[in-house]
Order: structure tokens, then sequence, then C-alpha cells
């Protein structure tokens, strides 16, 4: 009777054992094989942006410009919420600036920076063509301003991440422009720390 119980706990065992190597062999199997193919979804449709009112064009990528005097990204908005918070520490609804937004604006900087003191740097206006520019499109108190951040180096990754320092004096200024009605306002340039 022993023997009898010994080979049927046997059989069972090696029962047993076979279930478990099965279930690891399936289990290795679908971790190896190529997955399954999906069927193609169709994309959500672009959410028209707050910058272009009305045009189905969404920009979801920073795009570089250059003009006469002046180099810079525009920030979408789908990123300006975060460069934005990044730069100031204030959380805004953000837009993107159109080319025409960004050639007003570099048409009138130099004169703008010309006549407005900061602090005893008359030739900031003279320098300005050889600054660097990030343009965070944002609404405050309702209006869309045109955030711009302007600095004399190059750091690496200037064009896809916000370049704030603290302190770097006349190196870094930052100024708002109104499209509506195209005037600059709040000029800030860095202290020298």
């Amino acid at each position: 009777m022993n023997a009898e119980k010994l080979r049927t706990g046997a059989q069972t065992m090696r029962r047993l054992a076979l279930a478990m190597l099965t279930v690891a062999a399936v289990a290795m199997a679908a971790c190896t094989a190529p997955p399954a193919p999906t069927t193609p979804t169709t994309p959500e449709p672009p959410r028209p942006d707050v910058a272009t009112a009305g045009e189905p064009k969404v920009e979801t990528s920073i795009v570089k410009l250059s003009g006469v005097g002046y180099e810079g990204v525009v920030v979408p908005a789908a990123e300006g919420t975060r460069f934005f918070h990044a730069l100031t520490g204030e959380s805004v609804e953000a837009w993107t600036p159109a080319q025409s937004d960004v050639e007003a604006l570099e048409a009138a900087l130099p004169g703008f920076l010309q006549s407005t003191p900061h602090h005893g740097r008359p030739d900031l206006a003279t320098r300005v063509a050889t600054y660097r520019r990030q343009y965070v499109g944002v609404v405050q108190g309702g209006r869309r301003l045109i955030y711009v951040n302007a600095f004399c180096d190059r750091p690496e990754r200037w064009e896809r991440e916000p370049v704030g320092v603290d302190d770097g004096g006349d190196c870094y200024f930052q100024v708002f422009w109104a499209p509506e009605p195209g005037a600059f306002e709040r000029l800030m340039v860095n202290g020298a720390g």
C-alpha cells in the first residue's frame, strides 16, 4: 500500500511539474513573441491654437526665426506655459506668437531700448542685435502679450529650453510686447550680482 501511495504521489508530482513547465514556456513565448498587429487609429484633430484663432494650424514645436538684428525661437502654446513658469514662477495661459508679431516687435525693440533707461547701460540698444531671444505668448489680465527673454550668451539648449539665470547683469533682459497696440512694457534687466 505504501508503494502504491508513493507511485501515485510521484505521478502527481510529475504532472504538476509538467504543468508548471508548460505555464513557464507559454509565459516566455509571450514575452519574446512580436507584438500583435494593431489597427491604426485616427488621431484626434488638432485643437485650434489660441494664437491663430479660426485657423486649424497648431504649432507644436519650437520655431527658429531670424532677421536683420535678431535671432530667436518662438515657443508654441503647448510649451509656453512651462517656459514662462520656469522663467518667472508664474502660471499663465499661453498662445503662439505669429512671425508677423515677432517682426513687429523686433522692428520696434532697438528704438525702445534707446529711449528707455536701463540701469546705466545706454549701449544695450546698440548691442541688442547680438542677443538671442525666446518669444513666449502669454495671456495676462485678458491681454495677449509676448514675453521676450533675451540673453547675450549662447547656452547649449537655448533653442529648446528656457534660459534663466540669477544676476548676469545686462547680458540678460526681459520685456513684454503688447501686439495691440504695438508697445513694450515692463523692461527688466538682470542685476549684476
